[in-house]
């Protein structure tokens, strides 16, 4: 399976499920399921994070990343 291209996003607020970031655009909300990190992981992210999401193409067009 091909990895999804990153979009680089700020972290606005995290719950243990999602992750509420912003691209200087937008707001929206991402599942932690759904999107992959290099650097730091999923669960080591925190608010203010500017970082690279691996975001499905599908869930970005929803999302209004892309």
């Amino acid at each position: 399976m091909e990895r999804p291209d990153g979009i680089w996003v700020e972290i606005v607020a995290v719950t243990d499920r999602a992750l509420l970031v912003t691209d200087g655009n937008r707001e929206c909300w991402l599942p932690k399921s759904k999107v992959d990190s290099d650097r730091p992981a999923i669960d080591d992210l925190k608010k203010g994070d500017e970082v690279e999401l691996f975001v499905p193409q599908w869930l970005a067009e929803k999302e209004g990343l892309v």
